[in-house]
């Protein structure tokens, strides 16, 4: 198991609790004890942010950040401080997050996936799914045919930025756009000099 950096001491443990954090935390490494400090000293500051839910979903944020790549441990353990959140508005972004790294294999995105059931963090599942075929080396025209028909303006943005478009994919983003930007946009790229015919 990964040690956060530093060691503990009683105002360390001291400052967890303030701050709502679980043990887990330190000792998965997932908030370091340098990161812990700083935040208790802004917190403590007269201008401190007093929620600190907000605490622990930066350094969720600045965790996953760091990360190119994802272990299945890191994978865990973050799925489990979300299990021990205590904060119900803020439990549910850790899957979120993670959904949305790409530096997850497809088994690990897999197991994210099935972590909850929500119909709106099913529908980011979904959207992340098509971005990760798509952005994945060989990607093909059913692929791309079925992220048209996907009916969701992220993808639809993606699409419309490849350089392998074909003239139907476009020509359905023009009638089957998630907005009016993106078919007004697919609309420009077919009197592009790229897809006169």
């Amino acid at each position: 198991m990964a040690i956060g950096s530093g060691m503990t001491t009683d105002p360390d443990k001291s400052a967890l609790e303030r701050l709502g954090y679980d043990s887990l935390w330190l000792e998965s490494g997932v908030l370091s004890v340098d990161l812990l400090r700083a935040q208790i000293r802004h917190f403590e500051s007269a201008d401190g942010d007093r929620n600190t839910e907000h605490y622990r979903n930066a350094a969720l944020q600045a965790f996953l950040e760091s990360r190119t790549q994802l272990t299945n441990s890191e994978v865990a353990w973050v799925l489990e401080l979300g299990r021990r959140e205590r904060d119900k508005v803020l439990r549910p972004n850790f899957a979120y997050s993670l959904v949305q790294h790409l530096g997850m294999s497809d088994d690990q995105f897999d197991r994210v996936a099935r972590s909850h059931e929500s119909e709106g963090f099913q529908r980011i599942v979904r959207r992340m799914r098509c971005l990760r075929a798509l952005s994945s080396p060989g990607v093909g025209a059913g692929e791309i045919q079925e992220a048209c028909e996907q009916g969701d303006a992220v993808v639809h943005r993606a699409l419309l930025e490849r350089d392998d478009l074909r003239r139907d994919h476009v020509t359905l983003l023009c009638t089957k756009g998630a907005n009016r930007a993106i078919r007004n946009r697919a609309q420009e790229l077919l009197a592009s000099g790229r897809f006169r015919q």
